[in-house]
């Protein structure tokens, strides 16, 4: 995330891309330092299509895109739910079940607002909910209820930010997820 405030965010601003901006955001997105890995196919758990699929989309089509990318970004234009959609629609080429389109759009929204957002990988979704809470994880790409999680995990984040020495942030939130995900609930 530091590399993210300090070289990418100077440059380019999310909420308002130019079509000219979307292939240089794309690529300063794409850098692999510190990771051994490119920053969003780490986070996509090392799947390359699913981030392949949308900066080609992104680069073929950057007017749209532009526009896309930067009203997911911008929290003022519409409801998060309109915005997935919109998002969805225009990128329905990433994947045939949505579940890695949910994931790229909500990555995007947690790289950009790490206070605001988890980004949303079903299984890890799937292993949290299980383990503290009746709410089954619906499969596929469901704006309404990337809404709803989002929200009770805002909730996680508030209980965990009352017992921490330091501030939680959501990002904190994907960090425990991740961890109920491979190491199980404790």
């Amino acid at each position: 995330y530091a590399y993210l405030q300090a070289d990418v965010f100077p440059t380019y601003d999310p909420t308002a891309l130019t079509p000219s901006d979307v292939e240089p955001f794309l690529e300063a997105l794409s850098v692999a330092e510190p990771l051994s890995d490119v920053i969003p196919v780490y986070l996509l758990g090392g799947r390359w299509q699913p981030w392949d699929s949308f900066t080609t989309q992104s680069v073929a089509n950057p007017e749209a895109a532009a526009e896309v990318i930067s009203t997911l970004i911008d929290s003022e234009q519409a409801p998060l739910s309109t915005r997935l959609t919109q998002f969805s629609e225009f990128y329905s080429d990433i994947s045939d079940s949505g579940s890695e389109r949910m994931s790229v759009a909500t990555m995007l929204l947690m790289l950009i607002h790490p206070d605001e957002y988890v980004m949303y990988r079903y299984q890890m979704f799937k292993d949290f909910f299980d383990a503290y809470s009746d709410y089954s994880i619906p499969t596929g790409f469901n704006p309404s209820e990337y809404a709803l999680m989002n929200d009770a995990l805002s909730r996680v984040r508030e209980d965990l930010d009352r017992h921490a020495e330091q501030d939680v942030r959501m990002l904190d939130v994907h960090s425990l997820l991740w961890l109920v995900h491979r190491e199980g609930a404790p």
